[in-house]
């Protein structure tokens, strides 16, 4: 759920024998039709009214999308209603706070470690365990940089270029500006420790 430009749908698709992205972002999902295609299905859709059937999938992966709905409960229900009994929900969002003010214009809401727990159980996921992803330092600097560029397309001309331009472009002013590359800089650590972390990983059964 929110697969984006699809990568990771295609890593999981290399220990599963199906995978099934959604998002409601074409142009994400072109990109992931046309480099990942043939790994993994991509399908375009509301995160709240997922067009599968109930108990459909063993795992279901939901990473930072919760801050971006209206109806944090509710993405939650639908999680828990294609889970499979016994299935698997790996479900993250930032820690609210963690970002040192560098916020994300795009998020409805942030939230606390306990808040967090009491929406997904509100979606009727109980004995919930939260993990910590903790960023490496100057992570924030990164995302201020990603702001700082899509400010300067105040009327998003960048919708107009092609997806691996777009990211060729960006890793070679990424290196440029910060001496390495996106992967090496985007490398983080989970724990169980959440004290400092800038995302929560809540790991739910049914």
């Amino acid at each position: 759920m929110g697969c984006g430009f699809g990568y990771g749908c295609a890593l999981l698709a290399g220990h599963a024998s199906a995978v099934t992205g959604v998002d409601r972002f074409g142009e994400g999902l072109a990109y992931a039709r046309s480099r990942y295609g043939g790994r993994a299905a991509f399908l375009r859709s509301d995160a709240l009214a997922l067009p599968f059937a109930a108990a459909r999938f063993d795992l279901v992966v939901c990473f930072e999308v919760l801050e971006h709905v209206a109806d944090a409960p509710g993405l939650v229900r639908e999680v828990r209603r294609v889970l499979a009994q016994g299935g698997l929900a790996l479900v993250s969002t930032p820690v609210r706070g963690a970002s040192g003010g560098v916020g994300d214009p795009t998020h409805l809401r942030e939230y606390a470690p306990d808040e967090f727990r009491a929406v997904l159980e509100e979606g009727g996921f109980g004995g919930v365990a939260l993990l910590g992803q903790h960023l490496p330092p100057g992570t924030w600097d990164v995302h201020a940089f990603s702001a700082r560029l899509a400010g300067r397309d105040p009327v998003n001309l960048r919708r107009l270029v092609p997806p691996r331009l777009k990211a060729a472009v960006f890793s070679l002013l990424f290196r440029l500006r910060f001496g390495t590359s996106v992967r090496a800089a985007a490398a983080t650590t989970i724990t169980g420790d959440l004290a400092g972390a800038a995302v929560q990983i809540a790991v739910c059964r049914r």
